[in-house]
């Protein structure tokens, strides 16, 4: 790889002793603004302050809950909310599986993960009412739109067990 020679290194070996003591005590500096306080040109602080590594990584913007339904009540305690959604996986065979996933969302606990090749309404309601025989029933049960969730039984079931369904609004898979 070709690469432009420097004719003076030294110059920049004072600039780079600059560069990272003020990057030590300004450490929210970025490259434009010590340049100005260094009085220095910024191509030249820019090219060092990548070779450098001083370049800080991006924030990251955080990550907020959108929907209707997001601030139920009863998100607010254990129990209180459930949500359900299916994944599918591969096994060696090239066999195509299912899985049935149910966590509380308050305490982020995994009740339940039901595999099979094929997971039907009635097996969404099976897994459902073992888990309130042992962990007591949720006010709420999240999920998407899934044809075994929307299902008239699941639904008819979640009435008669007085548990309000919360579905994800389309497009927006658990945000």
């Amino acid at each position: 790889m070709l690469q432009y020679g420097l004719r003076q290194p030294q110059k920049d070996r004072a600039l780079a002793a600059r560069l990272m003591a003020s990057a030590q005590q300004y450490p929210r500096f970025g490259y434009r603004r010590t340049a100005a306080w260094l009085d220095e040109g910024v191509c030249r602080v820019r090219r060092l302050w990548s070779e450098l590594g001083l370049n800080l990584p991006r924030r990251r913007p955080r990550r907020r809950r959108c929907g209707l339904d997001m601030r139920l009540p009863g998100e607010l305690r254990p129990n209180g909310m459930w949500s359900d959604d299916f994944v599918h996986d591969r096994l060696a065979n090239q066999r195509s599986v299912r899985l049935l996933c149910v966590l509380d969302e308050h305490t982020r606990e995994c009740l339940a993960i039901e595999v099979a090749q094929s997971l039907t309404s009635r097996d969404v309601i099976l897994t459902l009412s073992r888990l309130m025989r042992l962990y007591g029933k949720p006010q709420f049960i999240r999920s998407d739109n899934g044809a075994e969730f929307t299902a008239a039984a699941v639904m008819r079931w979640l009435r008669d067990q007085q548990v309000g369904p919360a579905f994800n609004p389309p497009g927006k898979p658990w945000c």
